[in-house]
């Protein structure tokens, strides 16, 4: 009997050993890692990351962004730059993201969650792989699910364990939602003067003095009026805060032979910004040069010093009329264009060199896609700025 008593507990006891065992085997792995960091070393490393790729159905590599000593580039844009703060906003959503739930271990589940291997010609997650960090990073980001909480299904690229991760973390497929937008800022009131030529005839707006209301549109037939002056204001506008859409190596993409607009923005103290434009394959298209005429900009910083040495002298004189006592010297706080103004001028005109070398450094080489918006203001003709006739 105390044997048959031993055996039923030997029994028992291998029963539940083999049921554990079964438990531990059905359950999810990795199930002890929940509260983990999504990528381990990741928020520590996170200026070590030197590449991000982004693959999404069939293989296809979508996104290659690499960061060199000027900063990140996108690959599939001839290394054009990249949104630096996209792509450091991105790094901290993963760095910064935890794993709340371990979801399903088993592959055939996992396209629900969007998790599946990325070379399948339908899957619907991308697979992001991080390059420059001690470990290899590489996960499989799938849907978003805002259930208990804002999260986002993963799956580590090489393991068998889906997770619901903290945060929203699908990156944009699109690349060029990835590219620096930021172009050319020049303010409409530094514009002096616009020519638009295009056909064989050229169109012409200017202002006379800064402070104009209204910019002057050239050669307006007689009888015609203007249909507002607000439309010719906004020929002077196309600079400012002039953001791309899209971009291309200057030499994959050239203008036509003929056809194409040749426009030209000139600022009061001398930058001129020079740009050819045409329409292609339903994108509107431009390249810009950007030079200074230092004749123009040497005048325009002599007047302004002049205006200056004016101003100070009648501060000073009206500073001689009043009390004398405490009164300032005429000299104590006179700007620069009157204590020193060779070296005044030198500072100025090396400002603009600087400014044109910058804008110039940003543009050349490449040619842009631009707003639908900016080119109707490039491609505008004289009748189109006026009235009909009666």
């Amino acid at each position: 009997m105390q044997s048959r008593l031993i055996k039923l507990a030997v029994l028992a006891l291998v029963a539940l050993v083999l049921a554990l065992v079964v438990a531990r085997r059905d359950a999810p792995t990795d199930s002890l890692d929940a509260g983990a960091p999504l990528i381990p070393g990741l928020e520590e490393g996170l200026n070590e990351v030197d590449s991000i790729r982004l693959t999404g159905a069939g293989d296809q590599v979508l996104v290659t962004l690499e960061r060199g000593e000027s900063g990140w580039r996108v690959l599939e844009r001839g290394g054009h730059p990249a949104d630096f703060a996209k792509v450091r906003r991105f790094l901290l959503d993963l760095a910064r993201s935890k794993r709340i739930e371990a979801k399903t271990s088993q592959p055939a589940n996992f396209a629900r969650l969007g998790v599946e291997d990325v070379a399948a010609a339908d899957a619907k997650g991308l697979r992001v792989d991080l390059g420059g960090l001690a470990a290899p990073a590489s996960i499989i980001i799938g849907t978003f699910t805002g259930l208990a909480g804002e999260g986002t299904f993963v799956r580590d690229a090489d393991g068998q364990q889906a997770w619901l991760a903290s945060g929203s973390l699908i990156p944009d497929r699109a690349v060029a939602n990835w590219l620096a937008r930021e172009l050319v800022d020049i303010p409409s009131a530094r514009i002096r003067e616009v020519r638009i030529a295009k056909d064989g005839g050229e169109l012409r707006a200017f202002k006379s003095e800064p402070g104009d209301e209204h910019y002057t549109l050239a050669d307006i037939p007689r009888g015609r009026e203007l249909n507002s002056p607000f439309a010719v204001d906004a020929l002077a506008g196309v600079l400012s805060g002039l953001r791309l859409d899209d971009v291309a190596p200057a030499d994959t993409l050239a203008p036509p032979e003929a056809g194409a607009i040749a426009a030209r923005y000139t600022t009061f103290d001398g930058i001129v910004v020079s740009v050819t434009a045409w329409q292609q394959d339903n994108r509107n298209l431009a390249r810009f040069a950007v030079s200074l005429d230092e004749p123009a900009a040497i005048a325009a910083i002599e007047a302004e010093q002049a205006r200056e040495r004016a101003a100070h002298a009648a501060d000073s004189a009206a500073k001689d009329d009043g009390p004398a006592e405490g009164a300032a010297s005429p000299t104590a706080d006179a700007p620069p264009a009157v204590s020193d103004p060779e070296a005044d001028r030198e500072a100025r005109l090396s400002a603009l060199r600087e400014e044109v070398a910058r804008l110039e450094a940003r543009v050349a080489g490449w040619t842009f896609q631009l707003p639908a918006h900016v080119f109707a203001n490039i491609n505008q003709t004289r009748e189109g700025l006026l009235k009909p006739r009666d």
